[in-house]
């Protein structure tokens, strides 16, 4: 929510805040495809929750310490041996009927 805020800078140069918001939902709909298909995910091996561990902003009081926090998570998913990355590019191979279909109908 913090990154749709309408008088939130830009946390980073080369990339708009609603693009970023849109990874981290990309993200957050995996955890929670794993929660509901935690068997099936694991078996084709798109499971993520293991390699996720994010540092909470609702608690942090200033908007400096929220970016940071943003900027931390996002530059560690944009990596490119990142695990999270890498599984959710397998998504419509691994598992096209499943969680491939449910991210079509988004």
């Amino acid at each position: 929510m913090f990154l749709y805020k309408p008088n939130t800078e830009n946390i980073l140069s080369h990339t708009d805040n609603t693009r970023i918001a849109s990874h981290i939902e990309d993200i957050l709909n995996m955890m929670v495809y794993e929660l509901y298909f935690e068997e099936h995910m694991k078996e084709v091996g798109i499971d993520v929750l293991q390699f996720i561990n994010p540092k909470p902003i609702d608690t942090l009081k200033s908007d400096k310490e929220k970016v940071e926090v943003i900027q931390d998570f996002y530059e560690w998913y944009q990596k490119p041996d990142n695990a999270v990355r890498q599984r959710m590019l397998l998504v419509d191979t691994r598992s096209k009927d499943i969680i491939g279909l449910i991210n079509k109908s988004l």
